[in-house]
């Protein structure tokens, strides 16, 4: 598939260190969920930047990703607007990678630690609170 889209170039796609082996998939979860053949370009595209950025943190392997890690290659708030695709693409690899058993559990291990996001979710969903009123409750 990433042949098709990129047929001079799909080996500077799929030779990428993180993300090069799971780009295919990645194009195919992004046609399952409905997204244009633009879109899909855009997003690979931006993939490479990401990529790029997990390697600038010293990020490895996929096994040595995390949420967190993942998230830090988003652009701040204020520079989503110059690389929207950048963000989306981060959330995208994030949903994918969860699904296929990739990045470790968001579940919390502890009983405490479930209280305390089902909380959280009660606080975010019915109070309406933003994430940094949350944490300070």
């Amino acid at each position: 598939m990433l042949q098709e889209l990129f047929p001079r170039y799909h080996c500077r796609y799929s030779s990428l260190p993180l993300l090069g082996p799971y780009l295919d998939g990645f194009m195919a979860f992004l046609v399952a969920r409905g997204y244009p053949r633009g879109a899909v370009i855009c997003h690979l595209r931006a993939a490479r930047r990401v990529d790029e950025r997990l390697r600038r943190r010293r990020c490895r392997s996929i096994a040595e990703l995390t949420h967190a890690a993942l998230r830090k290659c988003a652009p701040p708030s204020g520079q989503a607007v110059q690389d929207p695709s950048s963000s989306a693409v981060v959330r995208l690899l994030e949903a994918y990678l969860a699904e296929r058993g990739l990045l470790p559990s968001l579940e919390p291990s502890h009983p405490a630690d479930q209280r305390l996001a089902e909380y959280g979710l009660y606080l975010a969903r019915v109070r309406g609170l933003v994430p940094l009123t949350i944490r300070a409750h």
